[in-house]
């Protein structure tokens, strides 16, 4: 699948595929975009990170370290998960006023 197809296809944001492409993740070196099943789970994994608060950065460096730095990874979501808890907390607070 090209970049246009991929957009049509899975609702995703041209800039979204655009910055995944310059990431440059592609073990063989391609600059051909088609997207094989793996670019499509990182993709997911993308939007998933970003919807916990990651940035474009963060969900790079993510990605970079797929299969070598569990530890750094765990870290990375834990860093999110305590910040998310945190907003979720504070919210509840200002409910039960």
């Amino acid at each position: 699948m090209n970049r246009e197809e991929v957009s049509r296809c899975y609702g995703l944001s041209m800039e979204l595929l655009e910055q995944y492409e310059n990431w440059n993740l592609r073990k063989n070196g391609k600059k051909d975009f088609s997207y094989s099943a793996q670019d499509l789970q990182r993709l997911s994994l993308v939007v998933l990170l970003q919807g916990i608060g990651f940035s474009w950065e963060e969900c790079r460096v993510f990605l970079c370290l797929e299969n070598r730095e569990t530890s750094c990874r765990l870290q990375m979501l834990e860093q999110h998960r305590n910040c998310l808890l945190y907003t979720s907390d504070a919210a509840d607070d200002l409910t039960r006023v």
